[in-house]
């Protein structure tokens, strides 16, 4: 992919504009520029957002918020659920019987604690 078209997709990443929303919303400033590291490349992307492009970001979360609230659970059919790493504690899960049932299912990630080894 051509530079100018990475930095077109960096500049439109929700994840930097919500980072960049939370910093204005939350902190009181807003940093100059936003950059994603692409670690595998060993490269950087820097971009700023001004504050329309915010306040659309804003409105482009509120609008997937409202989406999902408007989402009656007992009407979803999926298979992701099956898939799901939150599929154990996800209230709408459809998976969460059958993988129960499973003899020797692995605990998701996000639920196992170990204590530090001494």
């Amino acid at each position: 992919m051509k530079a100018g078209a990475v930095r077109r997709r960096v500049r439109g990443s929700l994840q930097l504009q919500i980072y960049m929303l939370a910093c204005r919303d939350v902190m009181g400033f807003v940093p100059d520029l936003a950059t994603m590291v692409f670690v595998r490349h060993n490269e950087r992307i820097s971009v700023s957002y001004s504050d329309i492009d915010l306040n659309v970001c804003r409105e482009t979360l509120e609008g997937l918020v409202n989406q999902v609230q408007a989402v009656d659970p007992e009407q979803i059919t999926t298979t992701h659920c099956a898939r799901c790493r939150f599929r154990q504690t996800c209230k709408h899960s459809t998976a969460q019987e059958s993988s129960a049932k499973r003899v020797g299912a692995k605990k998701p990630w996000y639920g196992t604690v170990r204590a530090p080894e001494t």
